[in-house]
């Protein structure tokens, strides 16, 4: 059997530019990772599941209505076969 699990967050403070124009953005996201494998038999082949969680949230200070293709929130969610 074989496991492979994290968990993190971070804070992050900094400044994008947009056409020369300076943007400042905060970053704040966690994540979860889970990977879960069993042996099949007594072979070299393995099988299993995985689950990965990643929740960011973008802030900015600026006025950004003119970019719309920036999401302030994204969540990504990812439940699978892991072989």
């Amino acid at each position: 059997m074989r496991y492979t699990g994290a968990i993190g967050y971070a804070h992050i403070v900094s400044t994008f530019y947009f056409n020369d124009e300076p943007a400042d953005f905060k970053l704040d996201t966690g994540l979860l990772l889970q990977n879960l494998k069993f042996r099949i038999k007594k072979s070299d082949f393995w099988v299993g599941g995985k689950f990965v969680y990643l929740s960011p949230e973008l802030l900015f200070d600026e006025d950004l209505s003119d970019y719309p293709e920036l999401s302030d929130r994204l969540k990504l969610k990812d439940v699978g076969l892991a072989a």
